[in-house]
């Protein structure tokens, strides 16, 4: 098929263009790449050659910046400047609003670019997107291998093997341990069986909290077993406010809040500087997974088939901002910083960004990521161990509930 960059900033746009335009070509998700802001833009755009770049006239700097009124066009300026970046073969600049779009007119037909305006209310937007795109893809249809040979349709990945893997080899699959020569790493596959249909699913654990194993463990297990799927599991500490114990969190957007400048004000006092780079849940994968956490007779479910000890209030399952950093945290003012810097946090963990980097930047065909892990304490000083297997089990069965009814596999 034909590989696509997609830089916007606004979830429910990427799912109309998803929604009314790619599933309708049959486009997969696999070779489109989705990016909120510029600098991401240009990352991709460093390491990537793209047959087609859909671009937001008002487009942020950086994610949940204010959008720069001319932010596309910035973008495209820098692209043709610059011998770093691979340059789109076709650019197409995609807005909601009028003045944007004539404001940027003369710069787009000087170059023979399309400009498309985008409108809620009437789909001659949608007919003009898939027009191009047909058009791109009869012209590549001789050169390009649309072929992707994925092995198996889904991996899963965890840090702590006590709890959270032992959670994934709970799951009604036959497991068989499979060992590579010169890798340490455990791993277990199996076929998990519905209607006719069998789904390949391997899971393995890092062995040991942290971004750095975490990705590891992720890069091998693409290599290994080239997944269509991968996901991680596991537990968390939620924001009181927002989650209770056992709560489901499918991660929306994850960055390391570690990541910034450390310097000292005018009394010498420490000043950190946080500067996330988030990464943020595909459309496409946010639009199934919302189904699920919909589905409130499947949550009390994995609620009520926990045999052991659990919390007295309902079950509930989110999709949400969550950040990740390199400790334990079980002081809740530590806590209160990071929620200053978004104020729609849910939770707390170590290992999902590491996750979700080492998927996007690893060799092709990679595979569609998403986390969800589930709320075990409140990272405070009433931190502790209670629930940490309810916890590793509601996470765990939410994946294994999408598994069977949710993600497609053909």
């Amino acid at each position: 098929m034909i590989k696509i960059l997609i830089a916007d900033d606004s979830n429910s746009k990427l799912i109309e263009i998803q929604e009314k335009v790619l599933n309708i070509l049959n486009i997969s998700p696999s070779d489109v790449t989705v990016v909120p802001d510029i600098i991401s833009a240009k990352r991709e755009l460093r390491d990537q050659q793209f047959d087609l770049f859909i671009v937001d006239i008002q487009l942020p700097l950086r994610f949940q910046e204010k959008p720069k009124s001319q932010g596309g066009l910035e973008l495209i300026k820098d692209l043709q400047d610059s011998t770093r970046y691979k340059l789109p073969l076709n650019i197409i600049g995609l807005t909601e609003f009028e003045d944007s779009l004539q404001s940027v007119f003369s710069e787009f037909d000087s170059h023979l670019y399309s400009l498309v305006k985008f409108n809620r209310t009437s789909d001659e937007w949608v007919q003009q997107l898939k027009n191009q795109l047909n058009h791109i893809i009869r012209a590549n249809i001789n050169t390009k291998d649309s072929t992707i040979n994925y092995n198996y349709d889904i991996a899963i990945v965890c840090a702590l093997e006590d709890v959270e893997l032992k959670s994934l080899l709970n799951l009604p699959v036959d497991w068989e341990e499979i060992n590579y020569p010169f890798d340490n790493s455990r791993y277990f596959t199996g076929i998990i069986k519905v209607g006719d249909k069998e789904i390949k699913i391997v899971v393995s654990a890092s062995g040991q909290m942290g971004m750095v194993p975490a990705s590891v463990l992720t890069m091998k297990i693409i290599s290994h077993f080239r997944p269509k799927y991968l996901a991680m599991s596991g537990i968390m500490a939620g924001v009181k406010e927002e989650v209770n114990i056992g709560d489901i969190i499918v991660f929306d957007s994850s960055w390391d809040y570690g990541n910034g400048k450390i310097s000292s004000d005018q009394e010498l006092e420490f000043k950190f500087s946080p500067d996330p780079l988030p990464i943020r849940l595909d459309p496409d994968i946010r639009s199934i997974v919302n189904r699920l956490c919909s589905n409130d007779a499947v949550i009390q479910q994995i609620k009520s088939s926990w045999p052991a000890n659990k919390p007295e209030v309902s079950l509930k399952a989110h999709i949400g901002a969550v950040a990740t950093g390199a400790s334990v945290l079980a002081h809740e003012k530590f806590l209160k910083e990071i929620i200053k810097h978004q104020r729609k946090l849910l939770g707390v963990e170590m290992e999902a960004y590491g996750v979700l980097y080492a998927a996007i930047h690893t060799t092709r065909p990679r595979p569609r990521t998403f986390i969800v892990k589930s709320v075990c304490d409140f990272a405070d000083e009433e931190k502790n161990d209670i629930y940490q297997s309810y916890a590793a089990y509601t996470s765990a069965m939410f994946i294994y509930n999408l598994v069977i009814s949710y993600l497609d596999f053909d």
